[in-house]
């Protein structure tokens, strides 16, 4: 269904603490990795991952100028496919056919040849 509807998860997605609330510790790191905190958080990061996992998450969520709305993990994203049999753009499957090219049974008669 996203697919479908061709939903962008970074518009409705945020990093939050109901998100790495769900993560262990080494989920967190991975995570951190992948979306750029731990080098947005710089020398802060080793500080904050040798605490307690709720204060690992409270420095994971306090870096300034770092773009929680729309930073989605690769967790959270949905792979896309091609639609095999349906297109969201009539004009792209030949939608402008003729009738006598469509097979439908109203076409015009086909006129005499010529003696």
């Amino acid at each position: 269904m996203l697919n479908y509807l061709e939903v962008d998860e970074a518009r409705h997605f945020t990093l939050n603490d109901e998100y790495l609330n769900l993560l262990t510790v080494s989920e967190l790191e991975s995570l951190a990795e992948e979306v750029g905190l731990k080098k947005a958080m710089g020398e802060r990061y080793a500080k904050a991952k040798a605490g307690k996992r709720s204060d690992f998450i409270l420095a994971l969520l306090a870096v300034e100028g770092f773009a929680y709305r729309g930073t989605v993990p690769k967790a959270m994203r949905y792979p896309r496919r091609k639609f095999k049999y349906a297109s969201r753009t009539p004009a792209a499957e030949g939608a402008t056919q003729s009738l006598g090219e469509t097979g439908d049974a109203r076409r015009e008669p086909e006129a005499a040849p010529a003696a």
